[in-house]
């Protein structure tokens, strides 16, 4: 998995997972080639880590392939 992350951060993309109440928000960023600062590409509050995860896994693992 540490490989993965890696390459996602090679490729200038990251992402974050934060509570919120009982809710936890997502968060995708892409680097920005220009500025190289990290800029919010998506966002989404879930009911639960395993779905906030999921969100994540589906949005960034094509990334990777």
């Amino acid at each position: 998995m540490e490989a993965e992350l890696e390459k996602l951060l090679e490729m200038g993309w990251w992402f974050s997972l934060s509570p919120k109440d009982k809710k936890w928000t997502c968060r995708i960023y892409k680097k920005d080639k220009k500025t190289k600062k990290w800029v919010t590409s998506e966002s989404k509050t879930h009911n639960s880590i395993d779905k906030a995860m999921t969100w994540v896994a589906d949005r960034l693992v094509p990334l990777l392939e």
